[in-house]
């Protein structure tokens, strides 16, 4: 259930922290529900999920999902 409130930010801080002990990977695949909130793909804090992208460095796709409550 708390998937649908993660932030981009959340995926930033993760993702920067994996690679602070992994290879960088080629593709970070995550679920569309946290970016339900109109056609544009933001989250709750009104962001786009591309800026994970942007700092991150690494390709983002989403992976559609129904989210858990509209």
């Amino acid at each position: 259930f708390m998937g649908d409130l993660l932030t981009v930010q959340d995926f930033i801080d993760y993702i920067k922290e994996y690679l602070s002990q992994h290879p960088k990977p080629d593709l970070v695949v995550i679920p569309s529900s946290p970016f339900h909130l109109g056609q544009w793909g933001r989250d709750l804090t009104g962001r786009v999920y591309l800026d994970i992208e942007r700092e991150t460095g690494i390709p983002v796709e989403l992976l559609p999902c129904a989210t858990i409550s509209d």
